[in-house]
């Protein structure tokens, strides 16, 4: 039997992969529709984005300041 740890585990890879990949596409036809640029142009500018957003985030989780370092999953 699968115990509620893993579940919710699951369930939040799932969460996070369906609104990642929803604004991925929305920030693509986004900029493709809004500012007149080509596909290639709005995968490029939703990759420089999120790879800036994640790099933050990553640095505000590993200098402990919205995590304890000790904190526990």
């Amino acid at each position: 039997m699968v115990n509620a740890r893993v579940m919710t585990v699951w369930l939040a890879v799932a969460v996070g992969g369906a609104i990642g990949s929803m604004l991925r596409y929305g920030i693509g036809q986004l900029t493709t529709n809004v500012l007149g640029t080509t596909p290639v142009l709005a995968t490029f500018t939703v990759n420089v984005s999120g790879s800036f957003l994640l790099g933050i985030f990553y640095t505000l989780l590993t200098t402990d300041l919205l995590l304890p370092l000790n904190y526990e999953f």
